[in-house]
């Protein structure tokens, strides 16, 4: 059984800490309580604790529920029904914040601990950090700005550890950009050509399909698909089932149009079409000379006048 990939808790130390650990400790919590939580917005009230019904509500000398009539006791009931369900909310909400309190306790630097008076609530407790902490929109954008170009720089070394590594911290920058507005994570024309000149060294067969896309204007696509099918292609090229290496295996649904041709047996004798197969690393992966895809000439796919029209020669 495959181990489930632990979350690794940012701890609040600087401003560079704030957007991982501001998001990570909104997921802990329910929207409804942290929107009372939440420091930036307008304060909402939290629950207050009920009330339980009392015997003498309902007959002034009742002492027990034996007291009280038939009626009385239907109308008692109904009353500590109600009762029961307030409750369940005012305890639910209660133990939210307490796992808020405790999250922040837990998640921040020593230093930060001294603008935790234990006399506060926790939406002061989040205030305090807001305005000792948060980053201002334009270190936030900058930041932004400088994890996505640490993960568009071309890979240096392709064995299959660094990919995925690589694949992982670029989904990571991705979020990040699209989520603050970065906008070369919001334009696919850049972001799809920037992953391309990562892997193009190693993975053209995959990347071309994208680019005869927004070539041909077809856009539309997501990151998180982008990331989706090349790691299913990636896995089909560096490893097969039950973990063995494989060479000839298609991959995703754009691999499968325009993947590598299968190597032929070599050698005489007995051990010829029994080829021994040898572990594929990324560097393995390099595409020979590269063809157009559409018409298999020797240009790119930019250069081809059979999907370009404006490309084709005169006469």
């Amino acid at each position: 059984m495959a181990s489930q990939q632990q979350e690794i808790v940012v701890i609040l130390k600087t401003k560079e800490d704030w957007e991982a650990w501001y998001q990570q400790l909104q997921s802990v919590v329910k929207p409804g309580v942290w929107k009372k939580l939440d420091p930036e917005q307008a304060q909402v009230p939290f629950l207050e604790p009920p009330v339980m019904p009392l015997f003498t509500q309902y007959r002034a000398s009742a002492t027990t529920f034996a007291d009280l009539n038939q009626a009385e006791r239907k109308d008692f009931m109904s009353a500590m029904q109600v009762y029961e369900v307030l409750r369940k909310e005012y305890n639910a909400e209660v133990d939210q914040v307490q796992k808020v309190c405790r999250r922040i306790q837990h998640t921040v630097s020593e230093a930060k601990k001294n603008l935790l008076p234990r006399n506060q609530s926790a939406r002061d407790w989040l205030k305090a950090l807001v305005e000792g902490t948060k980053p201002s929109d334009r270190f936030t954008l900058n930041l932004a700005g400088e994890k996505y170009e640490k993960a568009t720089k071309p890979l240096q070394t392709t064995t299959a550890q660094v990919v995925l590594q690589w694949l992982e911290d670029w989904e990571s920058a991705m979020a990040f950009g699209t989520r603050i507005r970065l906008p070369q994570a919001l334009d696919e024309n850049i972001w799809l050509k920037d992953f391309g000149r990562v892997v193009d060294n190693f993975a053209a067969s995959f990347t071309d399909s994208y680019t005869m896309d927004l070539v041909r204007g077809k856009e539309g696509h997501t990151y998180t698909q982008v990331a989706r099918e090349f790691r299913r292609w990636y896995s089909t090229k560096s490893y097969g089932a039950k973990g063995k290496k494989q060479s000839t295996m298609r991959g995703g649904a754009f691999a499968a149009q325009f993947g590598e041709e299968e190597a032929e047996p070599q050698g005489d004798g007995p051990e010829k079409g029994r080829k021994r197969q040898r572990a594929l690393t990324a560097t393995d992966l390099k595409p020979r000379k590269k063809k157009c895809p559409a018409c298999e000439g020797p240009h790119a796919i930019a250069d081809c006048w059979i999907v370009i029209e404006s490309k084709r020669p005169d006469g």
